[in-house]
């Protein structure tokens, strides 16, 4: 994957040269820039995992996801269930999908 010629860091909105780069899910970094949300430690390509996006080192992806056993309230954002209550009460419908590690919705 090439990026753009005037390619900007996702982080510091600086540009990035090619010897500098990093193209982690669509954006540009420099090497120095892509950190972990969680630990600010220097990530590489084979040791980060993003969501909703913001870059974590595996390690501090883990124990998010496991503090609370689920993608939302293990990385700060609104319960599920919280989630579908405020939808009922605003008369919306939605559409999720459950994989097993999630409770039906009530």
């Amino acid at each position: 994957m090439f990026a753009p010629k005037n390619a900007k860091c996702h982080v510091c909105a600086k540009t990035v040269y090619i010897n500098d780069l990093i193209v982690a899910d669509e954006k540009s970094y420099h090497k120095s820039c892509f950190r972990c949300a969680e630990c600010n430690n220097v990530l590489r390509l084979g040791n980060y995992a993003s969501l909703n996006g913001r870059t974590y080192c595996k390690p501090h992806f883990k124990q998010l996801f496991k503090l609370k056993g689920n993608y939302n309230e293990g990385f700060g954002q609104e319960k599920l269930t919280e989630q579908w209550a405020n939808n009922r009460r605003e008369g919306g419908t939605t559409t999720t999908t459950t994989t097993g590690d999630e409770p039906n919705s009530p």
